[in-house]
């Protein structure tokens, strides 16, 4: 788990613009909130975005994998 102690809440659906008005595969990513107790001291830290930046690079370089 990238973020070990947040909770999982799952995948979601949603009619936001960003991916409803477009023409290509889109996703929104929410890493934690910067107000959050728990997201706020980790998302102050380098290693932290990081470790959700190489997670959402696996996830998309997985999702051209089946595409593909």
């Amino acid at each position: 788990k990238v973020s070990p102690g947040s909770p999982d809440r799952g995948v979601r659906q949603g009619r936001f613009f960003v991916i409803r008005r477009t023409t290509m595969p889109a996703v929104l990513v929410e890493t934690g909130f910067v107000t959050g107790r728990l997201d706020a001291p980790r998302l102050a830290k380098k290693a932290h975005r990081r470790r959700l930046s190489f997670a959402i690079t696996k996830g998309i370089l997985n999702y051209l994998k089946e595409v593909n």
